[in-house]
C-alpha cells in the first residue's frame, strides 16, 4: 500500500495541480484513499490495527479536504476518519446482579452513506462484571449493543442499545429506565467511556410486541422481586392506562392514531397490597399502518360497517380471526359447513365458461384490464395442434381466452398436471397458479405435482394464440384414475350464482404455498400458509405433520438438540433409534478464503471466497481424527448484497461421493446450507462445494465452514460408537434369503450411499431405484457362501450365507421355472427316498447325468423354453419328470440416458417378454411404460440432474436383469441465462452474445441451434451452429454470437435442440 502510494504522489513531481474541469480525471488523492479504504478491515482490524497507515491516510484525507474537486469527496472523507481507533473503557456499576454479557455489532452498513462495505462484519461479545473494562472501537463507526443480565427467577434481562457511536472525549451513560445520555470527559481525553449498570429490573421487563391492523397484543416478563405477592400488570401508553391483565399478555389494545401523539408502551405489575412497581423499559409502537393494513380495515368496514370489532375476533365460529379471514379472502360472518353444500351438486351445469380476447400477444396479459369481445361455454377446450379458429372465437390468430369453471378432486392426495401449449398459458388451481408455460412457440410438455385436498375446486385457464400454429393440451392423473384430458365431463360451471355457504366452502380449498393442507387448517395450526416449509428446518410441513409427525413451526420438535431434519435424516421415518442422547459438535470450523477454485474463476474477498464466474465450485481438504458421521455447514450470501436477489442452488460431494443438494436464499444475509456426509473414517477427505447456477444474477460468497461430528451425549466414547452404528444400521440394509436356486444370487439392499457398497474385496454394488443397490454373487457348490457386504467406506458391515439348493426335476413341484439369461442351476433328479442310483437330464444345453443325491451344475446362457426331462433307474425300475425351465433375457440399448431436466424424454425400448417387469425411480417426477403397436417405449419427467434409474426385473420383486441408468441435465440459454448486445455496426446492425449453460456437460451431447427469422446469422454468416463438449468451458458455459440486421423487427429467433449419440432428447422452440 505503501508503495502504491508513493507511485501516485509522483505525480506531483511533474504537475502541480490536477485539472479535472472535465470530470474525467481524478485526483490521486482520491485514488489512494479508496485503495486504502478497500483494506482497512485487514490492515486496521483491532487485533493489529496499523496506526501508521492510518495516519498516513489521514494526512493525505485532510489534505484533500481543502482542495475543490469536481468529483464530491464527501462520502469517502467521512469513510475514512471513521476508522480512528478509539479505546472504550466500559464502566460496570454492581446494582443487583453480579454479571452479564454485552455484545457489539457494527451496524455501520445501515447508514445512508454506508461507513463500510456490505460484506463488512464486527460482532464482539464481552462478559461484563463489576469494575472496568476495555476494548478498541472505530470512533466513527455506529454500534447496536444488546445488554443481557440474568434475572433471579425468571429469564434473562435482554436490552437493545442504540445505534450510537463512541468518539474520543465522550462518555456515553445508559440507564435501562431513562435511556441514552452523553457527558464531555475532560479535555484531552484520547478514549470513550460506556457506564453501564449490571442489575434486576424489579419490574416487568423484555417487552414484546405482535402487531394486527387494528390491535396489538404486548407480552413481557416478569420475576417478583422479595416479599411481592403479585395481584396483575397495569398497561400504560404514555400516561394513560390502556388496560390490566392477571397474566404477562394483554390483547386488544387498539391500535389507532392517539390524540397525545404517545406510543410509548410501558408496564408495572400491582402488589395484592396495591403497590405499583416502577414502570418497565418502554417499548415504542408506532401506528404506522402497512398497505395490507390498509386494505384490512376497507375489507373490515364492508362486512362490520362501523360496528366495533378486532382483527382477533371470530365471530362465525369457525376457528379463523377476523384477520386470517381477510388473508383467506373469506367471509367472516359464514362458517363454512362441515358437508359439501347441496347446491354445488345440484346446480352444475356441463362445460367451463370462455372469455375471449383480441390482441398480439406473445405472452399472456393482465386479463383483468382487458375487455372481452365475446362468452361463451365450452365443455372441451383442449385441442390438438391446429392453425385453424381457436375455440368458437372465430380467430385463428391474435386471440386470447380465459377458461373458468369447476372439477372434483376424489380424494385428497397428490395430483398430477401437464400441460403442453403454443403459445403461452397459465392454469391456475383455487386461485393458485399450478403450472405455467408463458413462453410464445413452446409447444413441450410441462409437469406439475400438487397436492388437492378431496372435493371441489375452482380453476382459471388463462391461454394466448399470436400466429402460426396453436395448441393446449392438459391432462391429469392421481388418486384412483389413469392420466386423462382434463376437459369435457370433468368439469362444469355454476350459473347464476352461489350462496355464501358454498362461496365459504371454495374458499376454504385454497392452498397457496401448495404443501398440501390448506390454507385455512395453515392458519389454525400456525403455520405459514405461504411457505411450505414454515420453520425453515428443511422439512415441508406436510411432511412433519402426516408424515414424521414433528412440529412445523419447531426445528427442534423434541428440544434434544437435534434439529428435526437431522433426526430424520439419520434415522428416518417412525425410527426405533433413540436419539434423545444424541448431538453434533464442531470440529473444524474455516473461513470460505480456505477454499480454492476446482473450476470456474473465483476470488479471495478477506475471509471470505466469492465466484467471479456465473457457476463453479471450490474445495478445500479436511483432516478428521476420529471416524464419525458428519454434518457440514456453509454460510453463503450474495457477494452484490441486495441487488439482484436470488437463489442459491448448491451441491456438496465428500471425496466425490455426492452428498446432497440444498437451495438457500442468496440475498445481503447470511444462509446456512446443511450437509451430512457418509460415515468417514480417520485421515483426509476432500469437500467440494458446487454452485449449480445459470443465471446472470448474483455472484456466491463463501463466508464460513464448519464441519461438525455425531457425538452422544452422554460423553462417553462408547456411547458414540453404540449411536453410530444404530444410525447406520438404519440407513442400510442387506436382503439376504437362506438359499438360493441360481447363481449367481442376486444380492439386493438398501443404502443412504449406494455407490459405497462394497461385497467383499472385489464386487461393487450397483445402484438401484429409490437408493437400491445389487449385486450378483457366484455361489459355491457344496458349501454355503459367504459374503461380508460393506456400507459407507467400512462404517458397518454385515455377513450373509447363502447355500446353493438343488434343482430335483422329480421332487419339483412347480411345472415351470423362471430364471436370467446366464443363471446356473443345480441339477438332478432322484425321488426323495432314494440314497443310489443313476439319472439323466436331457433337453438342456447340454444333456447331464448323475448318482442319486448328486447334482450336476447346468448354466443356461441362451434364452428361451428348455424341455427338461429327468430319468431316475435304480434297480431296474425307472422314473421319468419333466420341467420347463423358461430362460429369460433382457438388456437396454444404451446404459445411460439423459433428459433434459423440466422436458418429457421419451425413447423406444426392446419389448419385453412378459416375464419383465420395470421397476421405476420413485425419484422422478414422472415415469411410464406404453405399448402402442409394435412401439415399446419410456416417457420420463427429471427435476434434477443427479442419477436415477429403472430396473428391468424377472417378475415383480424378482433378480434384476438389467438397470437402465436415467441423467438429468440442465440446458439453459436465451431469456434463462441472458442476451447482450456488444457492438452496433456501421450500417446499424448489432452484435449480440448468448449464453449457453449446460450442467453438467456431456461428451454424448450436442445442441443444434437453427434461426428461423430473416435477417438474423450467427456470426459466422450460417443460420445453423452446432454446439459440442469442446465448445464449453471447465463450468458448462458456451458464448454463442449473433448479428441482426437493422431490418429485424424480432429477437435473435432460433430453436435450439439436444441429441444424444444423434438421438433426439428435446427442445426449446425460441
Amino acid at each position: 500500500m505503501t508503495r502504491q502510494r508513493d507511485i501516485q504522489l509522483r505525480f506531483f513531481d511533474f504537475f502541480d495541480t490536477v485539472d479535472d474541469e472535465s470530470g474525467t480525471v481524478i485526483h490521486p488523492y482520491i485514488s489512494i484513499l479508496n485503495a486504502y479504504y478497500r483494506y482497512f478491515p485487514v490492515m486496521l482490524a483491532y487485533e493489529n490495527y496499523d496506526h501508521e497507515i492510518f495516519d498516513s491516510a489521514m494526512q493525505i484525507r485532510n489534505a484533500l479536504a481543502g482542495i475543490e474537486t469536481k468529483i464530491s469527496t464527501v462520502s469517502l472523507l467521512k469513510k475514512v476518519a471513521a476508522w480512528n481507533l478509539v479505546p472504550l473503557t466500559i464502566s460496570s456499576e454492581a446494582a443487583g446482579a453480579a454479571s452479564g454479557t454485552l455484545t457489539l455489532r457494527n451496524v455501520s452498513t445501515r447508514l445512508n452513506y454506508p461507513l463500510v462495505d456490505d460484506d463488512f462484519q464486527d460482532i464482539r461479545t464481552v462478559r461484563l462484571q463489576a469494575g472496568t473494562q476495555s476494548l478498541p472501537v472505530y470512533g466513527g463507526h455506529w454500534y447496536e449493543l444488546e445488554l443481557v443480565t440474568p434475572v433471579n427467577g425468571g429469564p434473562d434481562w435482554k436490552r437493545v442499545i442504540g445505534p450510537l457511536f463512541f468518539p474520543a472525549g465522550e462518555k456515553v451513560v445508559y440507564d435501562s429506565f431513562a435511556g441514552i445520555s452523553r457527558e464531555t470527559l475532560p479535555a484531552g481525553t484520547a478514549g470513550a467511556t460506556l457506564a453501564l449498570k449490571l442489575e434486576q429490573p424489579l419490574a416487568p421487563y423484555n417487552l414484546r410486541e405482535e402487531k394486527l391492523p387494528d390491535a396489538l397484543t404486548l407480552s413481557w416478563d416478569w420475576a417478583a422481586p422479595e416479599r411481592f405477592t403479585l395481584d396483575h400488570f397495569k398497561v400504560y401508553r404514555g400516561d394513560t392506562v390502556v388496560g390490566t391483565s392477571a397474566t404477562q399478555t394483554l390483547a386488544g389494545i387498539p391500535r389507532v392514531v392517539a390524540e397525545d401523539a404517545a406510543y410509548a408502551y410501558t408496564v408495572t405489575a400491582v402488589s395484592a397490597s396495591g403497590a405499583e412497581t416502577r414502570r418497565s423499559p418502554a417499548l415504542q409502537v408506532l401506528p404506522d399502518f402497512t398497505a395490507e393494513e390498509k386494505a384490512y380495515f376497507e375489507w373490515k368496514h364492508r362486512y362490520f360497517g362501523d360496528a366495533p370489532t378486532l382483527a382477533t375476533d371470530d365471530p362465525d365460529g369457525d376457528g379463523l380471526s377476523n384477520y386470517q379471514e381477510f388473508l383467506l379472502g373469506s367471509n367472516p360472518l359464514v362458517a363454512p359447513p362441515e358437508t359439501l353444500p347441496e347446491e354445488l351438486q345440484s346446480k352444475r351445469q356441463p362445460g367451463a365458461e370462455v372469455a375471449y380476447y383480441e390482441g398480439n400477444w406473445n405472452y399472456l396479459p393482465d386479463f383483468g384490464k382487458q375487455k372481452p369481445f365475446k362468452s361463451d361455454v365450452v365443455k372441451n377446450f383442449c385441442f390438438a395442434a391446429t392453425s385453424g379458429e381457436i375455440l368458437t372465437s372465430g380467430l385463428s390468430d391474435h386471440v386470447g381466452a380465459v377458461v373458468t369453471g369447476f372439477f372434483e378432486v376424489p380424494a385428497t392426495g397428490k395430483y398430477k398436471f401437464f400441460m403442453s401449449n403454443d403459445d403461452a398459458a397459465r392454469l391456475q388451481v383455487d386461485g393458485v397458479t399450478v403450472i405455467e408455460n408463458n413462453r410464445p412457440g413452446s409447444p413441450q410438455e410441462y409437469l406439475a405435482e400438487v397436492p388437492l385436498k378431496a372435493g371441489i375446486h375452482s380453476f382459471r385457464l388463462e391461454y394466448v394464440e399470436y400466429e402460426s400454429n396453436a395448441k393446449l393440451q392438459i391432462n391429469w392423473e392421481g388418486a384412483g384414475f389413469e392420466r386423462r384430458s382434463f376437459d369435457g365431463d370433468n368439469v362444469w360451471h355454476y350459473s347464476g350464482g352461489l350462496g355464501q355457504e358454498a362461496l365459504e366452502y371454495l374458499q376454504w380449498q385454497r392452498d397457496t404455498d401448495g404443501d398440501g393442507i390448506v390454507d385455512a387448517d395453515e392458519m389454525k395450526l400456525g403455520t405459514d400458509w405461504k411457505s411450505k416449509d414454515s420453520d425453515g428446518d428443511g422439512l415441508s410441513d406436510w411432511d412433519e405433520i402426516y408424515q414424521y409427525h414433528t412440529d412445523p413451526t419447531k426445528t427442534d420438535t423434541n428440544g434434544n438438540g437435534l434439529n428435526d431434519y437431522d433426526e430424520v435424516f439419520l434415522a428416518g421415518e417412525d425410527s426405533p433409534i433413540d436419539l434423545s442422547n444424541a448431538g453434533f459438535e464442531q470440529v473444524r470450523k474455516r473461513p470460505g478464503s480456505r477454499f480454492y477454485a476446482y473450476s470456474g474463476k473465483w476470488e479471495i474477498k478477506g475471509n471470505s471466497i466469492r465466484a467471479v464466474d456465473r457457476r463453479g465450485s471450490v474445495e478445500c481438504e479436511v483432516s478428521v481424527s476420529a471416524a464419525n458421521i458428519y454434518k457440514l455447514e456453509f454460510d453463503v450470501r450474495n457477494y452484490f448484497g441486495a441487488v439482484n436477489p436470488t437463489e442459491a442452488v448448491l451441491d456438496v460431494y465428500v471425496d466425490d461421493v455426492f452428498c446432497g443438494t440444498q437451495t438457500v436464499p442468496l440475498t445481503s444475509e447470511v444462509s446456512t446450507a446443511l450437509f451430512h456426509t457418509a460415515f468417514l473414517p480417520v485421515g483426509s477427505h476432500r469437500v467440494r462445494l458446487a454452485w449449480d447456477n445459470y443465471r446472470s444474477s448474483g455472484s456466491l460468497q463463501l463466508d464460513t465452514f464448519r464441519m461438525l461430528g455425531l457425538k452422544s451425549l452422554s460423553g462417553e466414547e462408547s456411547g458414540r460408537l453404540e449411536l453410530v452404528e444404530k444410525v447406520l444400521s438404519k440407513r442400510n440394509s442387506v436382503k439376504l434369503s437362506a438359499e438360493s436356486r441360481v447363481s449367481p444370487y442376486c444380492l439386493e439392499g438398501t443404502a443412504l450411499f449406494p455407490t459405497k457398497v462394497q461385497i467383499g474385496d472385489s464386487v461393487a454394488g450397483t445402484q438401484l431405484p429409490d437408493n437400491g443397490w445389487y449385486a450378483n454373487i457366484p455361489l459355491q457348490e457344496t458349501e454355503q457362501t459367504t459374503f461380508e457386504v460393506t456400507f459407507e467406506n467400512g462404517g458397518f458391515r454385515r455377513e450373509g450365507k447363502v447355500k446353493w439348493k438343488q434343482t430335483n426335476l422329480l421332487t419339483e413341484t412347480e411345472e415351470r421355472i423362471r430364471i436370467r439369461k446366464g443363471d446356473s442351476l443345480r441339477l438332478t433328479a432322484f425321488p426323495a427316498f432314494a440314497d443310489t442310483g443313476f439319472w439323466q437330464i436331457s433337453g438342456g444345453p447340454v444333456e447331464i447325468s448323475g448318482i442319486a443325491r448328486q447334482a450336476v451344475v447346468q448354466r443356461f446362457d441362451q434364452a428361451g423354453e428348455y424341455m427338461l426331462t429327468g430319468r431316475f433307474q435304480a434297480e431296474g425300475e425307472t422314473q421319468e419328470k419333466s420341467l420347463v425351465v423358461e430362460v429369460v433375457d433382457y438388456a437396454f440399448s444404451q446404459e445411460d440416458i439423459v433428459c433434459w431436466l423440466g422436458r418429457v424424454r421419451q425413447w423406444q425400448v426392446s419389448a419385453p417378454s412378459e416375464a419383465v417387469t420395470f421397476q421405476f425411480d420413485k425419484r422422478l417426477r414422472d415415469a411410464r411404460y406404453s405399448i402402442s403397436g409394435n412401439n415399446h417405449s419410456f416417457s420420463v419427467y427429471i427435476d434434477d440432474n443427479q442419477v436415477r434409474c429403472v430396473a428391468a426385473r424377472l417378475g415383480e420383486e424378482g433378480p434384476v436383469m438389467a438397470v437402465q441408468q436415467i441423467s438429468g441435465m440442465g440446458i439453459y440459454s436465451s431469456y434463462q441465462t441472458g442476451m447482450r448486445m456488444l457492438e452496433t455496426y456501421e450500417d446499424g446492425s448489432q452484435l449480440h452474445e448468448m449464453t449457453v449453460v449446460c450442467s453438467p456437460v456431456r461428451a454424448d451431447v450436442e445442441l443444434r441451434l437453427n434461426i428461423f427469422v430473416a435477417g438474423v446469422v450467427f456470426d459466422d454468416g450460417t443460420v445453423s451452429k452446432v454446439l459440442d463438449v469442446s465448445d464449453f468451458n471447465d463450468v458448462g458455459i458456451a458464448k454463442v454470437r449473433f448479428i441482426r440486421s437493422t431490418e429485424v423487427n424480432t429477437s435473435v429467433c432460433h430453436h435450439m435442440s439436444a441429441y444424444q449419440n444423434g438421438e433426439y432428447i428435446g427442445v426449446r422452440p425460441r
